[in-house]
């Protein structure tokens, strides 16, 4: 029997939330490892992560049009929250970098 289009768009799908949520389960173990929650600044990736894990569930438990768009709102959102990190990183990276004896000068 052949399969059909839906089919393998259905596993597709659902390989990609499975990605999703062992890129989730990594995210977690990172910021854990790192002890990433002093401060209110160091709190926004552990409210992205549990953003993601919503949206996640929501997709999972209810995966219509509205749940769909829903999540990728959200995903927008971690994204800006994401850029801001990097910012965040590099901005604490400049500022350390007299502190190397390499680029004291």
């Amino acid at each position: 029997m052949l399969a059909t289009r839906a089919d393998e768009a259905g596993k597709l799908r659902l390989a990609l939330l499975g990605l999703a949520a062992l890129s989730l389960a990594g995210a977690i173990a990172e910021l854990a490892m790192e002890r990433h929650w002093n401060g209110f600044i160091k709190l926004i990736p552990w409210f992205a992560v549990a953003a993601v894990f919503a949206g996640l569930l929501l997709v999972l438990i209810r995966p219509n049009r509205l749940t769909i768009w829903f999540a990728r709102g959200i995903c927008v959102a971690v994204t800006a929250a994401t850029l801001f990190g990097i910012y965040e990183h590099i901005n604490e990276n400049h500022k350390a970098g007299a502190l190397d004896f390499r680029y004291a000068d």
